[in-house]
């Protein structure tokens, strides 16, 4: 008897075991098929990872922010296939800087002073931060598109690139790093916790970008004793400030306490977890209490 009722709960397992691993097998399949017609077609991306957003809440097509892309974020303003991978680029560090062709800091007079100026300030940070990337073979591994700034009242702006996955059950899910926090952190290259179907291992794509004002007069003077001359703006200054957004330092909370992401998707930058009112309460508190950093939501 004891053997038989061995044998009838086995084969219950069995059968339970061969139902679950179909599942599995249909699910994988149903999501083989829809990336398969998704790529055929040029339907909008079906899969989760396929979008991503910068820090004010701009979401991009991942494969569209390529290094190969003809138009990348929707830069290349003067139109034409030519990529910005084609063009001038520099190795600042951990960082791999490309001078859109379509920009001023391309094809201005004084382009390369400007270039020169925005390397310098991405590998002095390099110097000072201690990271994995220091010791891999690929140690440039982060791309960062600089460009025009078309916005007036602005000198520049500088964004990291988040990826995450879209619309989760639960619109609460917590904090998140920047693509370029978690190469910088990790060691590995921005998107490589992705899998090869929303981010292809041959491909590159940025993490970030920096823009410049064209109509600005920038002074590039790195001389330690020099003095940006009246009706000038100090380069450098600029580009250090908009480099540190870039590192991490921004908030994800949008005005109505929201992610800048949106509410279906309220994912909010560790910079937040350290904001505060003016009583010294939290911006930011979990529902959870097991686990501080899920969950979270407006305080």
């Amino acid at each position: 008897m004891e053997n038989k009722n061995l044998l009838f709960a086995m084969s219950g397992y069995r059968d339970r075991f061969n139902r679950a691993l179909y599942a599995i097998i249909l699910f994988s399949c149903c999501f083989f098929f829809m990336d398969e017609a998704q790529g055929q077609t040029g339907s909008p991306a079906l899969q989760a990872f396929d979008y991503v957003a910068d820090g004010s809440g701009n979401k991009f097509r991942l494969l569209d922010i390529n290094v190969d892309s003809p138009n990348p974020f929707g830069k290349n303003t003067g139109g034409g296939t030519t990529t910005v991978n084609s063009a001038a680029s520099c190795q600042a560090g951990y960082f791999t800087l490309h001078y859109n062709p379509t920009s001023f800091l391309s094809s201005n007079t004084n382009s390369l002073a400007l270039q020169n100026v925005i390397c310098q300030v991405f590998s002095d940070i390099s110097n000072l931060i201690i990271s994995p990337l220091s010791a891999v073979t690929n140690s440039a591994p982060i791309h960062i598109l600089c460009s025009n700034l078309n916005a007036s009242g602005y000198a520049a702006t500088g964004e990291a690139i988040f990826a995450y996955p879209n619309n989760p059950i639960n619109p609460n899910q917590g904090f998140i790093l920047s693509e370029v926090q978690r190469s910088i952190q990790s060691g590995l290259p921005p998107y490589s916790n992705l899998s090869a179907v929303s981010a292809p291992a041959a491909a590159s794509f940025y993490a970030g970008y920096l823009d410049i004002s064209p109509t600005i007069n920038w002074s590039t003077s790195m001389a330690s004793t020099s003095v940006t001359p009246s009706g000038f703006t100090d380069l450098y200054s600029i580009v250090l400030h908009e480099a540190m957004h870039i590192l991490g330092f921004a908030s994800l909370i949008n005005y109505d306490g929201f992610s800048k992401i949106g509410a279906s998707q309220n994912y909010f930058s560790y910079f937040d977890k350290f904001l505060k009112s003016g009583t010294g309460v939290p911006l930011l508190a979990s529902a959870m209490t097991s686990c501080s950093t899920s969950n979270i939501s407006w305080n």
